[in-house]
This record gives C-alpha cells, sequence and structure tokens, in this order.
C-alpha cells in the first residue's frame, strides 16, 4: 500500500484580481456586477454574431458556409416614460413587447419574484 501526500492543491490556483477582472471583461457573457444583478454583453450584437459566425465556419470548413453580412434586425430601447400618458402611448402597441427590467442582466435568485413595485414611481420600460 502506498500513500502520497501533496502540500499543493491542484484544483486551487490563486488568481490574481487583476487577472480575474480581465477574464470576465473578455468574456462573451460577464460585463460587472451591480447589486441583484450581473449585467450581460448582448451575445446578439452584431459583433458577438459575427465572431460565432466565423467560428462555425473556422470549424465546419466541410459545410461550405455562405458569405453574408450580419446585420442589425431588432433594437433593445430604454424607454423612461415622465408620466402615465406617455406610459399609456407605449402600452397603446400591442405587437411591442415592454419589461420593466433589464433583458441584458442575470439576476439573483427569485429576485424578479420578489420585487415591490414603488406605486409612487412610473418604471423605466425596456
Amino acid at each position: 500500500m502506498s500513500l502520497q501526500i501533496s502540500c499543493k492543491d491542484e484544483l486551487a490556483e490563486v488568481q490574481s484580481e487583476e487577472a480575474l477582472k480581465a477574464e470576465v471583461t473578455n468574456s462573451f457573457a460577464a460585463r460587472t456586477f451591480s447589486g441583484d444583478s450581473l449585467m450581460l454583453q448582448n451575445p446578439y450584437s452584431t459583433e458577438n454574431m459575427t465572431k460565432a459566425y466565423q467560428i462555425l465556419k473556422d470549424k465546419n470548413p466541410e459545410y461550405g458556409f455562405e458569405e453574408f453580412n450580419v446585420r442589425t434586425t431588432h433594437q433593445y430601447l430604454k424607454f423612461t416614460p415622465s408620466n402615465e400618458e406617455e406610459v399609456s402611448l407605449l402600452k397603446s402597441d400591442s405587437t411591442i413587447h415592454y419589461f420593466d427590467y433589464r433583458l441584458d442582466a442575470e439576476y439573483k435568485k427569485e429576485y424578479l419574484e420578489n420585487r415591490i413595485p414603488d406605486n409612487d414611481s412610473i418604471p423605466v420600460y425596456y
């Protein structure tokens, strides 16, 4: 029977804070953490979609992907109505879906379900 003891835990590598920030900044997903949410980079931006398309082409040359320009088809907008009349105007178009929270963020577990609406203010819509 043999027993080997090591002082180094290979799973517990320590990274400097700067290296960790750089890794998060360079990732496709995370940008910054602000309270109850993690702000995300838009994975559907034309820049990210162009990179993803190029990766697909490079990894699968046998499929003969066509050349085309990735273009914007939808807009992500922020609306800040100043009164109920403006809210009604926004909601009068039933083809547009509005959210009262950011769509480019991940939220802590159950944050959205447990929010208490502020009856005295008009929400921002996305």
